[in-house]
């Protein structure tokens, strides 16, 4: 009976030690944030703008993992062209507030569709999505094609999950508990070994890595990415999503990186299958860090397509 109960304190020592970790690490701290903060209705939000007041609007959504520092390059490039860029912290990463909830797509929109009632932005604007971003923007521009005048999609996520994932989709997503103690335990240590690896890498944000690790250190961020992860952010009927933009004849652009490891560039074929006016562009040499390595690039092929299109 001993060894029991031995046994049992030491399963609830390893359950218990990363959500013990969590809460010894650092909130973020507002103060040291380089744009500006709005009290929204789920939490504090920073952001910033770029360009020329009276500008065409970009509107830019960040990944999983990286703040919106990953689109600086190309906000600064886009706002040079005479765009007025928005960029802005997703909940618990970069100098946002953790958020009061869990990390659905209606938490995520709700905290954009907040952003630019705040801002007062009105009439239609560009939307850009990189990585989890990819998964929001057109979520939003779903349930408001009448605000969105395109959609740019920048190694997009939801379209690993199609067909042979669903069915270990719906398992890791109806056990979130679960899966928020096994990315505390081993899914920052998965995401610190990739961000070091890429180091190296010709970066168009300079301390961009670094900005990346700072984020493993502050609380909340597990949190927010393994929330995400399990709820249906990423889970949810995304076809149905790309199926409804489509239908309201809104422009979309697919770029992609031909050595993504993260995203296979072979996904252009999924966005081209639900949504055949999309139009997709392959920048061979980039790998999924895409806005922060090709910035040129993203930058041209956005420019060219909504002048194109003439979606602005």
């Amino acid at each position: 009976m001993e060894y029991l109960y031995i046994a049992v304190l030491i399963a609830a020592a390893i359950i218990a030690a990363p959500f013990i970790r969590e809460r010894l690490r650092k909130p973020v701290n507002h103060s040291k944030a380089p744009g500006s903060l709005a009290k929204l209705s789920q939490g504090v939000t920073h952001y910033r703008w770029f360009g020329p007041k009276g500008g065409p609007t970009v509107v830019c959504v960040h990944g999983q993992t990286t703040p919106s520092d990953a689109y600086l390059a190309v906000a600064k490039k886009l706002a040079a062209k005479g765009y007025r860029v928005l960029i802005y912290d997703i909940y618990g990463r970069g100098y946002s507030s953790n958020g009061k909830g869990p990390q659905t797509r209606d938490f995520l929109v709700r905290q954009l569709e907040d952003l630019l009632e705040d801002q007062g932005v009105t009439g239609k604007f560009a939307i850009m999505g990189y990585s989890m971003g990819g998964i929001i923007a057109p979520i939003y521009a779903k349930r408001h094609p009448d605000r969105v005048s395109s959609v740019t999609l920048l190694v997009p996520g939801g379209f690993w999950w199609a067909n042979k994932f669903s069915r270990m989709t719906k398992i890791v997503a109806s056990h979130p508990l679960i899966a928020d103690w096994a990315y505390a335990v081993r899914g920052s240590q998965v995401l610190r070994m990739g961000i070091e690896s890429s180091m190296g890498e010709k970066i168009d944000v300079p301390g961009i890595h670094q900005i990346q690790l700072d984020q493993l250190n502050r609380r909340g961020f597990r949190y927010a990415v393994s929330s995400a992860l399990t709820r249906d952010t990423f889970f949810g009927d995304n076809q149905a999503v790309h199926k409804a933009v489509e239908k309201a004849g809104i422009p979309v652009l697919g770029i992609w990186g031909g050595v993504d490891d993260v995203i296979p560039p072979e996904r252009a074929e999924v966005l081209s299958a639900w949504n055949s006016r999309a139009r997709n562009v392959l920048i061979e040499d980039a790998g999924h860090g895409l806005p922060y390595t090709h910035s040129d690039e993203v930058v041209a092929a956005f420019d060219a397509f909504v002048k194109e299109t003439k979606a602005t």
